[in-house]
């Protein structure tokens, strides 16, 4: 909400305007309401502000017009041409530009951004996670492609051509792992393994691509350590006799998934660790427990996954069906038919189960 004052009376401020993602309304006590709608391009920028056409005073008809049209350099600077400039302050990623004695700096909530420049003025809240990337650094340097809803995590959730059409599509998942012999030489080479095992697809002429980062931090043992971030996963190396698993049921507006690995010292079943991340991924499991004559549980892959890595014969092939349902269910999103960026659920890196909380990507898709 906007208040303005009036008369110089500073104790009763009137109610001004009236905000929503949409657009807004002002004029509201006057008996001249009038609502304003925003256009926005791919990346939530507010391009264009029109206003609906209404009656002034309950009498006057005023005809519907544009309000403020605006361009952007990539960084996110408006261009001197256009029209209305003063006349409402969202503009890139539909943030508040503060132009007051000349700051002209975008408010992201955490931090401020200064598009002169395509840096943020104050470091990354969350430097820690992105020793590559400069602490002052907006989306990577990748403003075209990334959105930062908040100043603290950057985005990547679809790959777009000049026509808008869908092009790539990337899952990322950040995996610390802990327990009995996990370390930083470990995580490295699941790293490595990790590469040849998510390699980027096609899929219905769209690339479908993956990046897992295992990390290990000797302060990190539990769920409850994990605070650098939400939406991280958690991946638990057990010598212990038992059953490898992620824990699926789980309230993910707080939290990733925590994953177990039984029977392994150090996590030293590839496939074991690659099964588990399918999981943190978004992958169904691709088999099924029966009981033998003896009554001893045992496992059988579905018909044409016997080498698959959701399977059970210790494969770490990938078919080309997860692919699928995997750009089926990004697309059903009203996010995305939106187009717009998603910011995760989880707060955290950019993991398709940003979108569990909806449903699950193999459930009712199964081919």
């Amino acid at each position: 909400m906007e208040y303005q004052i009036s008369d110089g009376n500073l104790q009763r401020p009137n109610l001004y305007k009236v905000y929503n993602s949409e657009g807004y309304s002002s004029n509201i006590i006057d008996g001249s309401c009038a609502f304003y709608y925003y256009r926005k391009d791919h990346l939530g920028n507010i391009r264009e502000v029109w206003r609906a056409d209404y009656l002034r005073a309950g009498t006057t008809h005023i005809a519907a017009t544009t309000n403020q049209m605006t361009q952007y350099y990539p960084s996110g600077l408006p261009w001197s041409e256009g029209m209305g400039a003063s006349s409402q302050s969202r503009k890139f990623n539909g943030k508040e530009f503060v132009e007051m004695h000349g700051l002209d700096t975008y408010d992201y909530g955490a931090r401020g951004y200064y598009p002169a420049m395509g840096r943020f003025m104050t470091v990354d809240p969350l430097a820690e996670k992105y020793y590559s990337i400069s602490p002052y650094a907006y989306c990577g340097g990748d403003p075209v492609n990334r959105i930062d809803p908040d100043g603290e995590d950057y985005t990547i959730t679809i790959q777009r051509d000049k026509n808008n059409e869908i092009t790539g599509i990337t899952f990322n998942a950040t995996v610390y792992i802990t327990g009995d012999g996990a370390s930083t030489k470990r995580a490295e080479e699941l790293n490595g393994l990790a590469k040849e095992t998510f390699k980027s697809q096609e899929s219905n002429g769209v690339t479908i691509g993956f990046n897992v980062n295992y990390k290990y931090d000797k302060k990190i043992s539990s769920e409850g350590d994990l605070q650098v971030g939400k939406g991280l996963n958690l991946l638990t190396f057990n010598k212990d006799n038992g059953r490898s698993n992620v824990d699926m049921d789980r309230d993910l507006t707080h939290s990733g998934y925590n994953g177990y690995i039984f029977n392994s010292k150090d996590g030293s079943s590839n496939y074991d660790v690659m099964h588990e991340t399918g999981h943190f991924l978004g992958f169904s499991d691709r088999y099924f427990d029966y009981k033998d004559k003896n009554g001893d549980t045992q496992s059988k892959a579905f018909t044409g996954y016997k080498k698959d890595l959701m399977g059970t014969n210790g494969k770490l092939d990938l078919s080309p069906n997860h692919y699928a349902n995997m750009y089926e269910f990004v697309l059903k999103q009203p996010a995305v038919q939106q187009h717009k960026f998603l910011k995760q659920i989880n707060g955290g890196d950019n993991r398709v189960d940003q979108w569990f909380k909806n449903g699950d990507p193999n459930k009712g898709t199964l081919k």
